[in-house]
């Protein structure tokens, strides 16, 4: 399972992924999901993110949603992304 930070969201500055800027993305990411995802799953997700305070647990369904929607989006965002994208300890849940 993955799990990733909405809130403190580490966006690249640049193409060589040297620098980062950490910002709050949880209403923008939700809006976008809300307005082009189809699905109850897409639709909780999105509301997991808009009202999240924490970093979420994503299942496999999750990651996938989330990824799909980053691959339209703008290059450095979708990369972000996928470097936010952490591995949990699955014991512990």
């Amino acid at each position: 399972m993955k799990q990733i930070d909405f809130k403190n969201f580490k966006q690249y500055t640049n193409i060589s992924h040297e620098t980062t800027t950490v910002v709050d993305i949880r209403q923008g990411f939700a809006d976008l999901m809300y307005k082009n995802v189809n699905g109850i799953a897409a639709h909780d997700l999105a509301f997991r993110i808009y009202r999240t305070e924490e970093p979420i647990v994503l299942n496999e369904e999750e990651e996938k949603i989330i990824l799909q929607l980053a691959e339209n989006g703008l290059p450095i965002f979708m990369d972000s992304l996928k470097d936010n994208l952490v591995t949990t300890d699955e014991t512990s849940e």
